[in-house]
């Protein structure tokens, strides 16, 4: 008889304890037992990694970061540590924020899906858990704009976050490794997931399985500051407008001639912004 999938759930963590501790027990208490937590501990020192090992024991794989490789470099280490346990083409890979929340079953509903579209990456729908909407079905994205927005059918889903994305490890390989030395935070996740759609692999999301979001600050978005403290937020890895990281996600996606007016664009904003925030 073959064994069923084994699912490595990855995800990364600095310094919030509780919410990490949380994740691990929705991981302890799935119906699908063969899974494993890689957790990338990206140098908290609140005891996270202490408490997490208490919960899953030996169901958990701990990788030690110094506190520098931010979402990109974690989701990298990870698949590294992922392929030094010699998965099967057949086992997943969940990638997942630790701020969810899901069902005993998610796990289990996400390998029937899956076994259902197979050669695809499968992104679990997620739901604002305070109000029960939609915050997550899927993305677009626009070329022209180099604007990323909520997929309006199936059809347009060309890219996705790492919040609930299931992969078979056949397809790991097959799409490759992060790039945290370009893009080591934001657009990380969008640019390896649109990789997989140029090499033809489709991403899909259902109604099952779906996971419960915790909606709220995961970093820098609007900048209302001005002067010195609006010019260090802009450069941060952690605002979603660092000029740096959309200049290079455009020159990861986009034809070059296009990526080429991207450049210019996104320079000639920038130096407008610092200009009106000095």
């Amino acid at each position: 008889m073959n064994r069923p999938p084994h699912v490595f759930i990855l995800t990364a963590c600095h310094d919030r304890r509780s919410l990490t501790e949380a994740f691990a027990r929705v991981i302890a208490g799935q119906d699908h037992t063969a899974t494993t937590l890689v957790l990338v501990d990206d140098g908290s020192r609140d005891g996270t990694a202490e408490g997490v090992r208490a919960i899953l024991g030996g169901r958990v794989r701990i990788v030690t970061g110094d506190g520098r490789w931010w979402w990109g470099g974690a989701m990298q280490r990870g698949l590294v540590a992922i392929a030094r346990l010699r998965p099967r083409d057949e086992d997943v890979v969940l990638f997942c924020n630790d701020d969810v929340v899901f069902d005993p079953d998610f796990v289990s509903a996400g390998l029937r899906t899956m076994a259902e579209h197979p050669g695809t990456l499968l992104l679990a729908q997620g739901d604002d858990e305070a109000s029960g909407a939609v915050v997550e079905s899927g993305q677009h994205l626009r070329l022209w704009r180099l604007a990323v927005r909520p997929a309006r059918h199936p059809g347009e889903l060309d890219c996705a976050p790492t919040r609930g994305l299931f992969v078979r490890w056949a397809e790991v390989r097959r799409i490759g490794g992060f790039i945290p030395h370009r893009l080591p935070h934001y657009y990380s996740d969008y640019e390896w997931t649109r990789r997989a759609v140029r090499l033809g692999i489709r991403i899909v999301c259902l109604p099952h399985p779906r996971l419960r979001v915790h909606v709220g600050a995961t970093g820098l978005h609007g900048l209302q500051d001005r002067g010195c403290r609006f010019r260090r937020r802009l450069w941060s890895i952690r605002h979603a407008g660092n000029p740096v990281y959309q200049i290079r996600f455009a020159a990861r996606v986009c034809p070059w001639p296009l990526a080429s007016l991207h450049l210019v664009r996104i320079w000639m904003q920038t130096m407008l912004r610092l200009v009106i925030r000095a």
